[in-house]
């Protein structure tokens, strides 16, 4: 059994791969079998092979920062931050970039889909394994997969759409990329099915915070509505979820909760971390003993010196100069004493959030207004600024393009270094075929010195350099990938 097992495991490493190189593995295999009853017999089977898949998730982490945030402007370098990460910041970006390697997702995809296709095959050997929890298992690995694929649409647009394991050398292993409307309707189709059959929570905190339940698939599959103009249909999850979910916004004195020591009250869905069990996460690391990554002087400057809400917890709760606070375990309040004590230079179990309430909160404004509620948005921001310690009501004009700049604001008060802000702002200059491009651009450009600042404005008026390259290694791999057109006349094979 065991040997059977690693070459299973074997398997999944060369899916993971999308490599033709692995054939010479798959040799080693019966022709044309599937390996089911040698190692789908239990339960116990399933849960390992999920335990994987949610690991291979937590490996996007660092990925998701600098995919999903660090040209925005308010994330930057530093002061240590890596070659090919100062590169992508500063949209000095080629398919020979690591960051341009989108196999981090890919990974927690191929156990998503051995999980999806096996487990019924666990179910029907082990005998206490009964159908329910088996789809539950099924709609965890669905949510992983349809995370995964959001992320990467949102980072290259078109990109290989792979539903299926690879189970032996007769498959094919090099895949044409699909389009972003065909990836995003499979998305959409794989949360459906999750939210029929995930759980509403786990026994354990940590569990229901941080594997796949009804209220997380629900959450992304909001902002996939969201993405895609589905106003109406963002507009009513969200609803649902702020109005019986039971996940609720923290007050302001249980601010700093979200992230020491996480898994607070309006935490939805977050990597989890510990100290032990190999599962220490990056973000100490990479906000503080290395400082890896930075708040920008521009966005520091605009917190304390233009934005003029002095009671916002976040004003001195999540950064202060260009140091982000939030993830050492540490916050500066207005005397800049630290409250509580920091974390310890070895500790490394703060979680990282990809779902809390107040997504839900800014999503459904930003729904609102697209669909001209503009009174109903501000009503939706004031609850979310209220928890946030702010007296006054939002005091902007009713319009479309002005609350839609406010809530960009909001967002990245709320989220920085959570890997949204670079998709945010995508998410708005794309609408209504790239009519506010110029706000993208102006943002993107912030950072910039005088003296690259030409070439930049230039390279940004193409939309398709908002997307990643696909990388040198992926085009050698894979005969069948068409280089992203931007990056046509640079890529070298």
């Amino acid at each position: 059994m065991k040997i059977k097992k690693i070459t299973y495991t074997i398997l999944i490493g060369c899916f993971l791969l999308l490599n033709t190189g692995c054939e010479q593995w798959l040799e080693v295999l019966p022709e044309n079998k599937v390996l089911r009853d040698e190692f789908w017999q239990s339960k116990q089977d399933v849960e390992g092979m999920l335990a994987s898949a949610y690991d291979a998730f937590r490996a996007t982490e660092e990925a998701i920062i600098v995919h999903g945030e660090l040209r925005a402007g308010a994330l930057t370098d530093g002061g240590a931050i890596k070659a090919d990460a100062g590169r992508i910041d500063k949209f000095d970006i080629l398919p020979t970039n690591s960051w341009s390697s989108w196999a981090r997702y890919y990974k927690a995809i191929g156990y998503a889909n051995i999980i999806y296709k096996m487990a019924p095959v666990a179910e029907k050997n082990d005998p206490i394994f009964y159908e329910p929890e088996m789809k539950s298992y099924q709609a965890e690995a669905l949510f992983i997969r349809a995370l995964c694929y959001f992320y990467l649409v949102r980072t290259w647009e078109e990109v290989p759409l792979i539903t299926e394991p690879y189970e032996t050398d007769k498959q094919e292993f090099s895949i044409a990329k699909s389009s972003a409307d065909e990836v995003l309707d499979q998305i959409e189709a794989d949360l459906k099915i999750a939210i029929g059959s995930a759980k509403l929570k786990f026994d354990k905190l940590s569990y229901t915070k941080g594997r796949a339940t009804q209220w997380a698939a629900k959450s992304l599959l909001a902002d996939v509505y969201l993405w895609r103009d589905k106003y109406d249909l963002a507009k009513q999850l969200c609803t649902d979820i702020i109005q019986n979910s039971g996940i609720t916004l923290t007050p302001p004195e249980g601010w700093f909760s979200i992230y020491n020591p996480g898994n607070s009250v309006e935490s939805i869905f977050e990597i989890q971390h510990t100290t032990y069990n190999k599962q220490e996460g990056p973000l100490y690391t990479l906000f503080k003993k290395d400082r890896i990554y930075g708040v920008s002087d521009e966005f520091d400057t605009y917190s304390w010196n233009v934005y003029n809400e002095v009671t916002d917890v976040r004003k001195y709760g999540a950064h202060y100069k260009t140091t982000l606070y939030k993830y050492w375990g540490a916050r500066k309040m207005m005397e800049l004493e630290v409250d509580p004590p920091e974390r310890s230079g070895n500790a490394r179990d703060v979680n990282f959030p990809i779902y809390r309430i107040a997504d839900l909160y800014l999503i459904l404004a930003e729904a609102q207004t697209e669909l001209n509620d503009f009174e109903g948005a501000k009503s939706t921001l004031d609850e979310l600024r209220t928890a946030r310690g702010i007296e006054n009501k939002v005091n902007v004009s009713s319009d479309r393009i002005s609350l839609e700049d406010f809530i960009l604001e909001e967002r990245v008060r709320e989220f920085v270094g959570e890997g949204k802000e670079w998709f945010d702002l995508l998410r708005i200059a794309k609408r209504n075929n790239f009519e506010r491009k110029q706000k993208l651009i102006n943002m993107a450009l912030q950072a910039v010195t005088a003296k690259d600042l030409p070439i930049m404005r230039s390279r940004l008026q193409n939309p398709k350099s908002y997307y990643l390259p696909i990388s040198i290694g992926e085009l050698k791999n894979n005969r069948k990938l068409v280089q992203n057109p931007y990056y046509e006349d640079v890529t070298e094979i």
